[in-house]
């Protein structure tokens, strides 16, 4: 699946960014934003951008730069 989730420190997940059903590979905003099964998150320095390795299609890292509220 193409979805990002935050999980937080009891297990509760909320989706942050990506379609449900959807694979792709748009940067964008959490609404816009497309992944091609994701395998990997970094944060910048600000927390204010994530960076998606992704495994599928051209194994590119995603820009993730607004979150989903």
């Amino acid at each position: 699946e193409g979805t990002v989730y935050q999980i937080d420190s009891v297990g509760n997940a909320e989706r942050i960014a990506g379609i449900p059903g959807v694979s792709g590979t748009t940067d964008g905003d959490g609404n816009t934003a497309t992944f091609n099964r994701p395998i990997g998150i970094v944060a910048s320095e600000d927390g204010k951008t994530l960076y998606v390795a992704q495994n599928g299609g051209d194994g590119a890292i995603r820009v993730l730069t607004g979150f989903l509220d």
